[in-house]
């Protein structure tokens, strides 16, 4: 504005009005973003474009005198201080902010401090108007009681005069910052010389995952011998078993870099170890891994199985010499079993000192004396046994030479830690001596374990070795007999149990959301907002209804059906956001679901209505929305009747004040809402008009309403039916109109209205978003009604409206007026499937969900269960005692547990309500109707403890105790003392163990005692040996309750987001502590849900920090994600050009569609340009290649695309053999004839073995040998032939041809038909004008061919097979070379090393050799057509400048068929693709 009016900024005042932000706009940190900005001069409206896009409309205008434009009298004196609330400071409002998804940073943290109401409070001004203006905008929701995140769309009103801003901050004194008021009563906040009015909120969808899913473990004994399998599921068992093996090795090598190796030793690569081992390696935080895998003399097969692992393959064998040399850890499966001795000792050869020999084993292999001896002769030393339920994993490692000198330090249970300094000086000592450092522990509740975790890292923790002897009578020396034989072994950590030895360690838990429980009490949600394919069953909190007073006139009802309705739909895939609902529901789990039919409390069967949660198993239902349903109706059909019968109701009668003799305009008149509608019009005598959208909605309308004149129904898809109403009304109009459509449509309806007509708006849309609406049409006398009927939930009984439509749907259930509607039903485990299929709107009627059967009449209802996520909830009775509760995590964890259904909180903490933000949470709940107290007993005491229990019980009986108290004293050993030990170990250990033995007594009905440990205690973190020490305590307490029968659950927490002690000292979120990033709050509440629902005593939840730092999501997931919203259920199949309007997406889908790319993939799009969408398009988004854009293929560097080509991972470059038999699924005695597959223009079979070991017949394979004369297509096919029919004399042949060897297949065809040979020709990606294709497309690119260019373009192509070249300037350099020798011998120096261990004369070879077949390919036209029956199979994903049949049909004159398979040129020899050819092959030879 200053610009437009030649005005410095800061002279220019001016206001903005109606301002709608239309869309967000996500700023990319690399490229800007750009926004153009035009005011129309004469009225000031304005508007902000973007990448073609309008994101701001508004109105501007100067202001003129500014002070005048201001709002005068408004009250600036500070509010009064309210008892036992603190202000707020800048840490207090912004970690309240990050809680609630807003991330701010810089000088976007202006807000210096508030009072607790968010009334009046101060800002920083930093000469920045955005920052200042952001700020104040943050102000304004402070007060707000909400923990979603909202985002400003609307503001009626902003008046900016910098002037009078300027003046504000010069009289400021030093130090002291801008106040600012929000005045919550007008909606008015102003600061300086900025006064904003009418800022509207709404409700935004937060990013679904911003982090990786947590892992989540439990940490249990295991003995170093098991015998017993852990689990049924073979494939889980041998995981388990895996891992506890790799963890005992990592345990010991001291080293989180670890050199692995693998020796293949001839297995299939399918099943080697090295994949499996570090899939478990890598969720081990910190961890790298440096692998190498010994694959012997063909390591082809063996590198595609490793390929995206990062593993150097080597053609070394690990029979006779070692595979590496320093490992950690060496692999290799049926040793002692199969291979023997010799290979044995080879393996052990490659071993680092503390390396271990890590074996796959048949069951009991290590019984036989045999292998024992051989064991012994390697020198190896059995360390431990894992059995799996297929085999075993076995640990050897070489005898160690255990030092004589030895300290034992004696870790006792004593609370004065006078051990710490004899330890502090044996650590020093190891440090620089060759010794053995015991850490022995024989109290049961000791933290040695954790102690010791945290020390191996430290100076001198090397030798440390600590047995942790629970209850162990003998006292320990290395020499005592009990002892002996485990020192010899020289393990880092030794536990005895009842006997056996063994070690603590972490096993993954399966996926929580996979767990289901059957439950009775269950509701349905999405778990992600928008994404309906995340629908699911999810425990409800109404399983504690019964153990308390229900709600005064409320009902338990049990569901029997659930209707949809359409704001469901729009809930569940995020077009209407929760804050749309009346009263407090946007906050809540469950939303979802507002009628239902079933039975009450006392049997009775009854129909009803709820605000929300009715898709349910159970309800509370409000007693005066029920009706009992007639005896002559079903429950399925009772339950299409409450909410649209209630609604046209609502709006005809009770608003609408409908008469007889009046007309209706009834729109969507085969809806739930229409069909009420029509049913109470006809029967009340009115004149009725209707709109639908389809001939087969009219034909049921006529059907069910023959009273429903057909001329009186019209279009809803267009506006058309305004003419057919003022046609039909002789231009008076209606006067009712129950309206539910939006924009255009919208407008049109009003205009429908006659003199004194009413209006009534049941649709949300236009509502919600502010839709304007002109006046003059109230010239008319009329009234406009906005029906929310959710708005009659929140009244009471004494309301006239709710009255009056409980009357009318009675009366109308009597009369006949009110008959259930058809319904179209899904079973309860239909979720997805119902909510698609109400989405199209083809539905008519309504759509159902069942829960349960009905009894037939008479019988007893028993109880149904569902199986659903199990939730945990809070039994709102109870109360539960949080110690260290005022701590950041404490504060989220008592508003977890409110959310949860806690109502009784005891906060405990030495020190008190300190900061403004815990008075504020506080605040919050007691408002909110919790009970909370705050005790500042010391629970470190025995008496404390009980003193604790006691405040707790005078609130209700005790369910929960929560240990989240912690101190740290940080350092390494050489600095601690014994008082550290004491400071660290009381809130925790001291602690612990006073509430276990108060809650024993004191605490009956006690359902959880939770302790809060950490995963420096279970991984170990050098620095905190006292802390390791205190929480390992902690969970023997714990695990020594469940013994007990006792709950008990203590949890290793990695670093933990927005309020844990990391982000306070060390930054942000994404930190990377000991290999784990910050867990975000909302993700550790979800994660302690699962575990307190699980039986385990110790667990661990942690985020591992991303190793591989671009990893980025798979590009499928885009393309899934959308095509699961259409209903397509294979994206492959779909054709890449066909947009997303084409394939079935209707207005609905668009918004989950726009909402997933936003969320998902920061892509924003409007609905028109995602209607124009293709699948091809998506691919590209998604960081894959836009398939073939504009129909052009993909150009060629050279002669032909990279991947049809792939020498670099082959065995052998020229063969010796033609004819080679390859591995088949052929049984031994079936007697089939054979197949021929020709190889791909490689010259060699290798890509085939796929595709051939899935062929229920013999196959042979064709090869290229130096031999093979290459003078032209014919003379290679008779060479074929001949080989061929030396081998099976007699016809019919069957015949396979790849990619190149398709065109020597085609010619092998024609000769044996002419020599009056049956044959059938299978073609895989391929045909005789395929290599052409790509031929011709590398010549096209030069102006003038020459036989040197032809040549040269070859061999430089060959070169970039091996290694990565600039093609061009390669064939230029070839060009210039005299002859072809020169060329070639050129190319093999080129390629050089990169050929692995082919030599020279094998490339120069090779070289030639796919030369001369690139020219006979693209030389040869077939002599004539081939008879023969032709099969094509072809890769959807190749993109050659070819028809469908690649160019056969001209070529063929017998049946051809084509098939399409996923899958690019390479990728079609392989997966379910292969097993497609597979099958057909083995189809034609069984016939």
């Amino acid at each position: 504005m200053a610009k437009l009016h030649n005005r410095k900024p800061e002279e220019t005042p001016i206001v903005m009005e109606n301002i709608q932000f239309r869309r967000a706009t996500i700023v990319s940190r690399d490229t800007p973003v750009r926004f153009l900005i035009n005011v129309l001069e004469g009225t000031g409206e304005f508007d902000v474009c973007e990448g073609g896009a309008v994101v701001v409309t508004g109105t501007v205008r100067l202001a003129e005198d500014p002070r005048a434009e201001r709002l005068r009298d408004l009250d600036e004196a500070r509010p009064a201080p309210e008892q036992g609330l603190l202000p707020l400071n800048t840490d207090d409002i912004y970690k309240e902010l990050r809680l609630r998804g807003y991330n701010y940073g810089g000088i976007f943290r202006g807000i210096r401090t508030s009072d607790p109401r968010g009334v009046a409070g101060e800002l920083a001004w930093d000469d920045n108007w955005i920052s200042f203006m952001d700020t104040m905008l943050q102000f304004g929701i402070i007060g707000v009681d909400t923990r979603e995140l909202y985002l400003p769309t609307r503001l009626q009103r902003a008046l900016i005069d910098p002037q009078a801003q300027l003046a504000a901050v010069a009289a400021l004194g030093e130090g002291r910052h801008v106040p600012v008021r929000m005045h919550r009563d007008i909606d008015v906040i102003s600061a300086g010389g900025i006064e904003l009015r009418g800022v509207k909120t709404s409700l935004a969808p937060r990013r679904a995952n911003p982090q990786a899913a947590p892992t989540l473990e439990k940490y249990v004994f295991l003995p170093y011998d098991n015998a017993t399998v852990a689990t049924e599921d073979t494939s889980r068992s041998k995981r388990d078993a895996l891992t506890v093996s790799l963890q005992l090795v990592l345990e010991n090598a001291g080293a989180l870099k670890l050199k692995v190796a693998e020796a293949a030793l001839d297995r299939a690569p399918e099943a080697l170890l090295t994949p499996l081992a570090l899939q478990a390696l890598e969720a081990e935080p910190q961890v790298r891994v440096d692998a190498t895998l010994a694959a012997g003399p063909t390591p082809a097969p063996y590198a595609a199985v490793v390929k995206d692992l990062g593993v150097k393959v080597v053609a070394k064998d690990g029979r006779t010499a070692p595979v590496e040399s320093d490992c950690h850890l060496v692999m290799a499966a049926d040793v002692v079993a199969r291979h023997g001795a010799g290979t044995l000792a080879a393996l052990a050869a490659a071993l680092a000192p503390t390396g271990m020999l890590l074996l796959e084993e048949p069951h009991k292999a290590l019984d036989e004396r045999a292998a024992r001896d051989a064991v012994d002769k390697a020198e190896l030393l059995l360390v431990s046994r894992q059995v799996a339920a297929s085999c075993e994993y076995v640990l050897l490692r070489r005898r160690p030479a255990v030092p004589e000198r030895h300290v034992v330090i004696d870790v006792a249970d004593d609370k004065e830690y006078r051990w710490v300094d004899a330890l502090r000086e044996a650590m020093a000592r190891a440090e620089g001596e060759d010794m053995r450092l015991y850490v022995v522990a024989r109290a049961a509740d000791c933290g040695a374990l954790g102690l010791a975790t945290c020390l191996r890292a430290e100076p001198g923790g090397r030798a440390l070795r600590v047995y942790y002897l629970p209850n162990a009578k003998e006292a320990f020396s290395p020499a005592a007999p009990a002892y002996a034989a485990q020192v010899q072994r020289d393990l880092a950590v030794n536990v005895l149990r009842a006997g056996v030895w063994g070690c603590y360690r972490h096993l993954a838990l399966g996926d929580a959301a996979a767990a289901q429980l059957q439950v009775e009490h269950a509701y349905v949600n999405t778990l992600t907002r928008g994404d309906l394919s995340s629908l699911r069953w999810i425990e409800s909190p109404l399983r504690h209804a019964r153990d308390q007073p229900l709600p005064p006139r409320t009902d338990l009802c049990t569901v029997y059906c659930a209707p949809l309705n359409f704001r469901d739909i729009m809930l569940a895939t995020g077009k209407l956001p929760p804050d749309a609902l009346p009263g407090n529901l946007a906050g809540q789990e469950c939303i979802l679901g507002l009628e239902f039919s079933g039975r009450a409390s006392n049997g009775k069967r009854v129909m009803g209505m709820v605000a929300a949660c009715g898709l349910a198993s159970t309800v509370l239902a409000d007693k005066g929305f029920l009706w009992e349903v007639p005896a002559k109706w079903t429950l399925e059909e009772a339950s299409t009747v409450p909410v649209a019968y209630s609604t046209a109701y609502y709006a005809l009668s009770v608003r609408g004040r409908m008469r007889a003799g009046e007309s209706v305009l009834v729109h969507a008149g085969t809806g739930g809402v229409g069909q009420a509608a029509i049913s109470i019009a006809l029967a009340a005598g009115c004149t009725v008009f209707t709109t639908v959208g389809t001939p087969d909605k009219r034909a049921f309308l006529r059907e069910r309403f023959p009273a429903l004149p057909p001329e009186n129904i019209g279009n809803s898809r267009d506006t058309s039916f305004e003419q057919l109403i003022k046609r039909r009304t002789r231009g008076r109009g209606v006067d009712l109109v129950l309206n539910s459509l939006a924009a255009d449509k919208l407008h049109a309806s009003v205009r429908c209205l006659a003199e004194g007509g009413r209006f009534l708006e049941i649709g949300k849309l236009d509502l919600s978003n502010d839709t304007a609406l002109g006046m003059s049409i109230f010239l008319k006398n009329t009234t406009f009604h906005g029906i929310l009927l959710d708005a009659l939930f929140d009244a009471g009984e004494e309301h006239s409206d709710k009255a009056a439509v409980v009357r009318c749907v009675t009366e109308g259930m009597a009369s006949g007026a009110v008959r259930p509607l058809p319904a179209t039903v899904f079973s309860d485990h239909q979720l997805e499937q119902a909510f698609r299929y109400m989405a199209t709107g083809k539905h008519i009627g309504k759509v159902v969900l069942r829960v349960r059967e009905e009894e037939p009449a008479g019988a007893r209802p028993g109880s149904k269960l569902v199986s659903a996520i199990p939730r945990t909830y809070m039994h709102p009775a109870k109360c539960y005692v949080l110690v260290g509760g005022l701590g950041g995590f404490g504060l989220e964890l008592a508003q977890w547990m409110v959310k949860r259904g806690a109502t009784k909180l005891l906060l405990n903490s030495r020190s008190g309500v300190r900061t403004g933000y815990q008075a504020w949470c506080i605040r919050r709940w007691r408002e909110a109707g919790v009970r909370v107290a705050v005790s500042t007993a010391d629970a470190a005491s025995a008496g404390g403890a009980a003193a604790l229990l006691r405040e707790a019980a005078a609130l209700g009986p005790v369910g929960g105790v929560f240990n989240l108290a912690a101190v740290l004293r940080d350092a390494f050993i050489d600095k601690q003392t014994p008082a550290d030990f004491q400071v660290v170990g009381k809130p925790k250990i001291d602690a612990t163990k006073n509430l276990d033995a108060a809650t024993r007594e004191l605490a009956p009905e006690l359902e959880y005692f939770v302790a809060f440990s950490s995963v420096s205690c279970g991984r170990g973190n050098p620095g905190q040996s006292n802390y390791g020490l205190a929480n390992s305590a902690m969970e023997r307490i714990c695990e020594r309750r469940q013994a007990d029968g006792l709950p008990g659950l203590a949890v290793q927490w990695g670093a933990i987001g927005e309020v844990g002690l990391i982000v306070e000292t060390m930054g942000g979120d994404e930190t990377v502590v000991g290999g784990t990033v910050p867990q975000r709050i909302a993700s550790c509440m979800e994660a302690l849900g699962s575990l307190l629902a699980l039986p385990h005593a110790v667990a661990a939840s942690m985020v591992l920090a991303d190793k591989r730092r671009a990893a980025a999501a798979p590009t499928q997931d885009l393309v899934h994600a959308v095509a699961n919203i259409l209903g397509i259920k294979d994206p492959s199949k779909v054709s890449d050009s066909a947009n997303l309007a084409e394939l079935g997406m209707d207005s609905l889908m668009g918004a989950e569609i726009k909402q997933t790319l936003e969320r998902g993939y920061d892509v924003v799009l409007g609905v028109g340009e995602i209607r124009t969408l293709t699948f091809a398009k998506l691919r590209g988004m998604a960081g894959g290649e836009e398939a073939g854009a504009g129909g052009e293929p993909a150009p060629a560097d050279a002669a032909a695309p990279a991947d049809l080509v792939q020498f670099a991972a082959l065995g052998e470059l020229m063969p010796k053999q033609v004819l080679v038999k390859l591995p088949s699924a052929a049984k031994t005695d079936a007697d089939l004839k054979p197949v021929f597959m020709v190889h791909p223009i490689e010259g060699v079979v290798d890509l085939l073995r796929v595709v051939a070991g899935a062929v229920r017949a013999p196959v042979y394979g064709l090869q290229c040998t130096a031999a093979a004369p290459l003078d032209d297509m014919a003379a290679l096919a008779r060479f074929y032939v001949t080989h061929v029919r030396a081998l099976q004399p007699q016809p019919p042949y069957t015949l396979l041809g790849y990619s190149f060897g398709a065109g020597v297949a085609f010619e092998m065809a024609l000769q044996l038909e002419s020599a009056g040979c049956e044959t059938r020709l299978v073609l895989v990606d391929g045909s005789p004008a395929f290599v052409a294709t790509h031929t011709t497309r590398g010549k096209k690119k030069r102006a003038a061919r020459t036989p040197q260019a032809d040549e040269a373009d070859a061999l430089a192509y060959f070169v970039q097979l091996f290694k990565e070249i600039d093609p061009a300037k390669v064939a230029a350099e070839l060009e210039r070379l005299p002859s072809w020798e020169a060329r070639v011998s050129r190319t093999t120096a080129l390629v050089g090393a990169a050929a692995g261990s082919h030599g020279a004369d094998a490339l120069a070879a090779a070289a030639g050799s796919f030369y001369r077949k690139l020219v006979v390919a693209d030389t040869y036209k077939p002599a004539g057509r081939l008879r023969a029956p032709v099969t094509l199979f072809t890769a959807r994903d190749n993109y050659v400048a070819l028809d469908e049949d690649y160019g056969l049909r001209e070529v063929c004159a017998g049946p051809l068929s084509t098939h399409q398979l996923a899958g690019t040129h390479r990728t079609i020899l392989a997966g379910d693709a292969a097993a497609s050819i597979a099958a057909h092959l083995s189809e034609l030879l069984a016939h």
